[in-house]
């Protein structure tokens, strides 16, 4: 083992691969472990190192590290999320890549009725007229005080692959609830605590 790989990727893998092997297209997958020599030392193991002080929290807990949900409209899944809307003070959406050929009027209004400020990344190759709007979200993130300010409680992204490694930073550090929708996602896009990704499409969820 080695402290050089974080116990939040490896659970985020395990789950990647978990995922793979129930959502449409499912089939076998392959875990290679990597072992760099020598396999064997003879130092003493180090002890109380915090290599698990990052999950320290959820290792108290009874639920999965991350959570995967297959839903369509009208069903208990769906009604929790927006139980946990109605219940946020303060939240943000971030638009990935929604579909091939996306149309932004129920996104649109899904923005206009959820009132929290909004991040689009350009894969989302979506316009909006809306005043929720926040450009230039890249140089807004490296703003501590800015990030302070938004702060948010709850993060629902609708879709999947940011451009912005700045984005994908804060989305690895941040203490929200982060609630993705999206039919599919890549395994770099679940490194983020406190995760639950909705199998739906993006513009049916809104």
């Amino acid at each position: 083992p080695t402290t050089e790989i974080t116990p939040e990727f490896i659970l985020q893998t395990v789950h990647h691969l978990h995922i793979h092997t129930i959502i449409k297209h499912q089939g076998p997958v392959h875990l290679n472990c990597q072992f760099r020599p020598p396999l064997s030392t003879s130092q003493e193991p180090k002890k109380n190192i915090p290599y698990l002080n990052a999950i320290k929290q959820w290792q108290k807990s009874k639920k999965p590290f991350t959570q995967l949900i297959q839903t369509t409209t009208h069903t208990p899944d769906l009604e929790k999320i927006a139980a946990t809307i109605n219940q946020t003070e303060k939240g943000l959406l971030i638009i990935g890549n929604v579909q091939k050929h996306p149309t932004p009027t129920a996104i649109n209004t899904f923005i206009n009725q959820l009132k929290w400020p909004v991040f689009t990344d350009i894969h989302s190759r979506l316009t909006f007229d809306s005043p929720l709007i926040m450009p230039f979200h890249n140089n807004l993130l490296e703003n501590p005080s800015i990030i302070e300010e938004i702060h948010p409680q709850t993060i629902i992204i609708l879709g999947h692959g940011f451009f912005s490694k700045t984005l994908v930073s804060f989305l690895s550090q941040t203490n929200a609830s982060i609630i993705q929708i999206a039919t599919h996602i890549k395994k770099q896009e679940t490194i983020y605590p406190r995760y639950q990704h909705i199998s739906i499409n993006p513009e049916t969820f809104c």
